[in-house]
């Protein structure tokens, strides 16, 4: 094996394991609910915190990446990444547990940035679109994994594995990156104030829509907050020489209106993975090992899109196609409203196959749109701002569907916890949402190609 394909392998490997982090701790959710006797409304932070803080600490690890060096940022990010897992292995409530997140958040955005930056200068002579593609695919590949190894995890060792997995792993890879080389291709100062003000304006958001009621005053403080956050951010990006953002690319509309469907489809998708665990354990009551099943036959739907769309290149021409595939899938969703206690589980994996297939092909295609049109020397800065603002788009979802299964409990279902009808709910939002975003879809993509 040359050295560019081992060090290749070794940090989608690295990216495959961040990724995995992310799944495999969703099957264990609920024993961790009990062991901390905690509310289990509180543990979707578990995902959303790691999730968040990525989002906030990528700019700042590319921004690290560029002047200290990718190697470097990557190694050092891959060591806080493993201290951040043996936090969350000895963790005995949940402050000190998502303590341990956001420090693995922190190797894992470190991961990431200089992760991009290795994989584009070792690949240079390739289409950076393609490079970009395969990132993402390992990413997925690793969020594949997660619930199934959680689930025998559950059956056969304590739930603390499910971190302490990280560290051979991580002493493997940092012994195999040794041979990689350290590059910095930027020497300008870095945008501290502007990533200052944006990481108040996410936190403030998060802590916003994660409130039960909007109209308490904590509530609205935390959305003046993240508006006063965000005009000095907007300032920032417009008067400093170095900004966190590229602001041309906002000027391609191609660019911003694909960017604009890509995270209100993603923020769904985080929604619906965290409505779907909760469902599945709490409402549906299956074991862990069950549910890393079904959400693996989730995946194995998604695989089935993404050969159809990688092999046979099979992609929407038009938008009504476009929309066609997110109102099946919202009509998925609206079935999910109806499961009732005698459904059997190989039919609860069927409908979740056929999910995954319809969710994979529809945001491949936003995906692809995002990439689309814009020119080769920008590829890097739309990869910047695509990964930055998923990860945060994707937590807000995770936020937001716990409020709402929150309000559902508390004002619509009146329970103590979280029971079928519930979810019943949930999905019917989820399907409404899904919706009103094929309707922007199709008003944007017409007005585009007419």
């Amino acid at each position: 094996m040359s050295q560019t394909k081992k060090i290749t392998f070794m940090v989608t490997a690295a990216l495959l394991i961040l990724m995995f982090d992310i799944t495999v701790v969703i099957t264990v959710l609920p024993v961790m609910v009990t062991t901390f006797h905690a509310d289990s409304s509180q543990f979707k932070l578990v995902i959303a915190l790691y999730l968040l803080f990525i989002g906030i600490f990528l700019p700042l690890s590319y921004g690290l990446s560029q002047r200290v060096g990718d190697k470097k940022v990557f190694m050092s990010g891959l060591l806080c990444f493993m201290l951040g897992s043996l936090v969350c292995s000895l963790s005995f409530n949940l402050p000190l547990l998502l303590s341990g997140r956001v420090i693995q958040a922190l190797g894992g955005a470190s991961m990431i940035a200089s992760g991009i930056q290795i994989m584009m200068r070792l690949h240079k002579h390739e289409n950076l679109s393609k490079v970009s593609g395969r990132i993402l695919f390992y990413g997925f590949f690793g969020s594949v994994l997660g619930p199934l190894v959680g689930g025998l995890i559950y059956i056969f060792l304590p739930w603390q594995m499910v971190f302490l997995i990280n560290l051979p792993i991580g002493m493997l890879l940092l012994s195999g990156l040794s041979e990689l080389s350290n590059y910095a291709s930027n020497s300008q100062k870095f945008d501290g104030l502007g990533w200052l003000f944006m990481s108040i304006m996410v936190i403030a958001l998060m802590m916003f829509f994660g409130e039960k009621d909007y109209v308490l005053e904590g509530g609205l403080s935390y959305l003046i907050i993240g508006f006063v956050a965000l005009i000095g951010f907007l300032y920032q990006l417009r008067h400093h020489p170095n900004p966190i953002f590229d602001l041309s690319l906002f000027k391609n509309k191609y660019f911003l209106n694909a960017l604009v469907i890509s995270n209100l489809m993603r923020m769904v998708v985080g929604a619906f993975f965290f409505t779907s665990i909760m469902f599945l354990e709490l409402g549906m009551k299956l074991l862990p090992i069950e549910t890393g099943i079904v959400l693996c036959l989730f995946s194995v739907g998604a695989f089935m899109a993404r050969g159809l769309m990688v092999k046979y290149g099979f992609y929407f021409a038009h938008a009504w196609q476009h929309v066609m595939c997110g109102c099946v899938l919202a009509f998925a969703f609206l079935v999910m409203s109806q499961v009732t206690f005698s459904i059997h589980l190989y039919e609860i994996g069927l409908s979740f196959m056929v999910q995954g297939f319809l969710v994979t092909l529809f945001l491949k295609q936003t995906n692809i749109n995002v990439f689309t049109k814009v020119k080769k020397n920008q590829v890097f800065q739309a990869m910047k701002i695509y990964t930055i603002s998923q990860f945060t788009i994707w937590s807000m979802g995770v936020v937001i569907s716990g409020a709402v299964l929150a309000f559902i409990m508390n004002k619509l279902v009146v329970a103590s916890s979280f029971t079928l009808p519930c979810f019943e709910y949930m999905y019917i939002f989820l399907s409404i949402t899904l919706l009103m975003i094929c309707g922007f879809i199709y008003y944007v993509e017409t007005k585009k190609y007419n």
